[in-house]
């Protein structure tokens, strides 16, 4: 009898101990769904036309009836994302998620300077490693004659790098100031944009099929 109760209570106990994790794991179960779905769509690095609103609310969950939506999957640390698309009607939006589908990144048309989408991605650990070399460079230092022996900088402090890499960086921003192009620079390695195009009307087909077709991530 004791063996039979002890039985029982290892059971309940591992009972719920499973059912707290399933709990547990289903957010993130969840959230992935939406990453593997999109997987079906094709190749990465591609903009895909999703052709109708309740394709998109398969995919996505959710998606705005007055929507024309196309999606593309990427991982930064393969190298940067660059998103590009010409003008077409009264707005338009680009949204980065990570994998989970959290919302990382929102660009719309009112930040263009001429109504065009043109956009690059930086994975975060990337743009340090290509910065880096120039703020550690001991050459940063070096006098005005060239005949003078080079100084040994001291070695910098993690503050110190942290300060130069955001100079470095901005610099870099300012030089393109007359680029349109928008750059950010993301801490994730995969994630996918979401590029949706208000249709007003459904005169405006024409003009949105255009610049859909247009569009590119590579």
């Amino acid at each position: 009898m004791t063996t039979l109760i002890r039985y029982i209570l290892v059971s309940l106990v591992l009972g719920a101990l499973i059912h707290i994790g399933a709990v547990i794991a289903l957010p993130n179960f969840a959230d992935q769904k939406v990453w593997n779905r999109l997987a079906q769509l094709g190749d990465n690095r591609e903009f895909h036309l999703i052709g109708d609103h309740p394709t998109a609310v398969r995919l996505l969950g959710t998606a705005d009836p007055a929507m024309v939506y196309a999606i593309c999957r990427f991982n930064l640390k393969t190298g940067p994302v660059t998103m590009a698309a010409p003008p077409s009607t009264s707005f338009w939006n680009v949204t980065i998620f990570n994998e989970n589908a959290e919302m990382i990144y929102n660009l719309h048309d009112g930040a263009s300077r001429n109504g065009e989408l043109d956009l690059e991605l930086f994975h975060l650990n990337k743009k340090r490693q290509e910065v880096l070399p120039t703020i550690e460079d001991p050459n940063r230092l070096a006098p005005v004659d060239p005949l003078t022996p080079l100084p040994v900088p001291p070695p910098l402090t993690d503050a110190q790098r942290a300060d130069l890499l955001e100079e470095a960086i901005e610099r870099e921003r300012l030089a393109r100031e007359d680029d349109p192009t928008i750059e950010a620079i993301l801490d994730v390695d995969n994630a996918f944009a979401i590029y949706k195009i208000f249709r007003p009307l459904s005169a405006y087909d024409g003009i949105i099929i255009d610049a859909m077709s247009q569009a590119r991530c590579e």
